[in-house]
């Protein structure tokens, strides 16, 4: 009789299952960076060699917009992470076939380089339209600067 009793009681204690959370959306800023890697790696074949990395600068400039963190919502965090991630090893794609034309500084690293170039995109976001142009021409400068001969 008692054994009886003690499982009906536990018939009735099922747990309530959860109802699985829906996937969770890109956001603006993740859809454009995962866009910008994208076309990045298109660009590793469509781009002639000598105009990989100046097509690639350009392209970092048309995808600019600052991007909203929401550091409380664990999964767009990721997802943000995960773009970002994703831009900046397209970009490290390009840097390292730039480094093997010959074309690339070599005193920094290509993992650096590409993630100062995908955080230059975040500033580029907020510079006026007309200085693009002059700031692009900038970064192309920087990342083909050999040390010991600045200004060239």
């Amino acid at each position: 009789m008692f054994t009886r009793m003690a499982k009906r009681r536990r018939r009735g204690r099922r747990p309530k299952r959860r109802a699985p959370s829906p996937p969770a959306r890109l956001g603006a800023g993740e859809a454009r960076l995962l866009a910008l890697a994208r076309d990045l790696a298109a660009l590793i074949t469509t781009a002639p060699p000598s105009r990989l990395l100046d097509a690639a600068l350009e392209r970092l400039a048309s995808t600019t917009g600052p991007m909203a963190l929401n550091r409380r919502d664990k999964t767009k965090a990721l997802a943000a992470a995960w773009a970002h991630e994703q831009a900046r090893l397209a970009m490290q794609e390009i840097l390292e076939r730039e480094t093997r034309r010959g074309a690339l500084r070599g005193d920094l690293s290509r993992p650096l380089l590409a993630w100062l170039l995908i955080a230059a995109r975040e500033a580029l976001a907020h510079e006026p339209p007309d200085a693009l142009d002059e700031r692009l021409q900038a970064l192309g400068r920087f990342l083909r600067l050999t040390p010991g001969r600045a200004g060239s």
